[in-house]
């Protein structure tokens, strides 16, 4: 609009003002993201995300490497084992918001056992050493608490033994039924060994003596013929 006074102009202006959606420079955490925060950028009008460096956790604002908070982990260090032998151990920690959820962040089991998300190491470790491991547990808060701690697990050799789905104890010798063959018609079967050093080899070897006096007939019948590893007897038996 334009107005005249004694022959002077006047320009009006309309403003419109800019609502912002932050203070600049404000940095708040990722909800839901703990490695993660937001940081209002310089003209209030956005956030801008970005993550926190490596082992650091967003609290606050500002990343943090020790966030514990009162989160605290019991175990100290881990029970020794036996390849081939059943493992169980919980991993225990107190404090912060349960539930808690544990993960491996160095190192790695051995084959045959895992962790589960609630910290049950459970199953039967097959190969056998030290294994360097370290822990790390969360809690279930708005922003999670973690701890973290280091152990090795040792699991050493375990006996070797012959086993399988049918097992007789015959006092000197142990005996396994396999599974029965039929003429003609074509045979499979694993034979089963736990502990020891892998891989397992396998021979056919003498009776014992005091089971030749039972069992009259030994050695695989004809067309049949034995896998030395990982151990297998297979073929087709014409009589």
């Amino acid at each position: 609009m334009i107005f005249s006074l004694s022959g002077l102009a006047f320009f009006g202006c309309q403003f419109q003002s800019v609502e912002k959606v932050c203070f600049p420079g404000t940095k708040v955490c990722v909800d839901g993201n703990p490695t993660k925060y937001k940081v209002c950028t310089m003209d209030g009008m956005a956030w801008e995300t970005r993550s926190c460096d490596p082992d650091h956790q967003c609290s606050s604002g500002k990343c943090v490497s020790d966030f514990s908070g009162d989160l605290t982990i019991l175990t100290t260090d881990l029970p020794a084992g036996d390849n081939d032998q059943p493992y169980e151990f919980q991993l225990e920690v107190e404090g912060g918001t349960a539930p808690y959820g544990w993960q491996i962040i160095e190192g790695a089991l051995p084959e045959g056992l895992i962790l589960t998300s609630d910290g049950l190491i459970t199953g039967a470790p097959g190969m056998p050493g030290d294994y360097a491991l370290r822990f790390r547990v969360y809690d279930a808060a708005d922003t999670p608490a973690w701890a973290e701690f280091s152990a090795v697990l040792s699991i050493s050799i375990s006996p070797l033994e012959v086993t399988g789905d049918t097992v007789y104890d015959a006092i000197v010798a142990k005996v396994v039924v396999l599974p029965f063959l039929v003429p003609y018609v074509a045979y499979s079967s694993d034979l089963q060994s736990l502990g020891g050093m892998r891989p397992h080899f396998w021979r056919e070897a003498e009776p014992p003596a005091s089971l030749t006096n039972f069992i009259t007939s030994w050695g695989l019948p004809a067309g049949l013929t034995l896998t030395m590893s990982p151990g297998s007897i297979s073929g087709t038996v014409q009589s």
